[in-house]
């Protein structure tokens, strides 16, 4: 939705509209707008495993090289640097899990009769 759209629902004019915003929010409109689309991308980014350019034709660029360069401007690193350092804290607590699985001793289950498989990282019965 543009400046615009929302004056016209509101009875004002794209200038205030602008200036009600920047006053009340702390932020231009425009940049407040990035930062939800950069948001919403770097959770599509950590969350799934969609191709990044679908992902930024998802955000409404069509040009990918735009959303590369906003991406970066909010968040300091490229997406795929994002998506990199997801993956690594994913892989880090399966990991760690793993570790956690294989070091169980028997007696942690209490008479229970749980079993801990490390290969599948489920508890079977």
């Amino acid at each position: 939705m543009s400046s615009g759209q929302i004056g016209n629902l509101l009875g004002l004019g794209e200038a205030s509209v602008l200036r009600l915003f920047s006053r009340e929010v702390g932020k231009p409109l425009r940049r407040y707008m990035l930062e939800v689309r950069m948001a919403r991308a770097a959770a599509l980014l950590a969350n799934t495993v969609t191709p990044i350019k679908t992902i930024a034709f998802d955000c409404r660029y069509t040009q990918v090289s735009n959303f590369y360069r906003d991406f970066k401007q909010v968040h300091g690193i490229s997406p795929m640097q994002m998506r990199v350092t997801q993956m690594k804290v994913r892989l880090r607590g399966k990991q760690t899990l793993l570790r956690k699985l294989t070091n169980c001793d028997s007696s942690d289950n209490m008479g229970r009769g749980i079993t801990y498989s490390a290969a599948n990282f489920t508890a079977s019965r």
